[in-house]
């Protein structure tokens, strides 16, 4: 049960170290569930997907505006 605790925890946390992940992981299985690892992993994939596609917007945003004002001045 442990290995698949550690493992459901790597597969949930996309940009770290694959070192930290374990390492974290295997603290976090003396002190909480399986469930509550998958449900605060899940909620930390969620809340760095929502900022991605925030990020993008921001760009998207910024790349039509210069767009814009270049066709604008032209």
């Amino acid at each position: 049960m442990n290995g698949a605790n550690i493992m459901t925890t790597a597969i949930y946390a996309p940009g770290k170290e694959e070192a930290q992940i374990l390492n974290k992981a295997a603290i976090e299985l003396k002190t909480k569930t399986w469930h509550e690892l998958i449900v605060e992993n899940v909620v930390e994939l969620v809340i760095r997907t929502i900022s991605s596609i925030v990020e993008m917007k921001c760009v998207l945003d910024v790349l039509v505006l210069e767009k814009y004002i270049a066709q604008t001045h032209h």
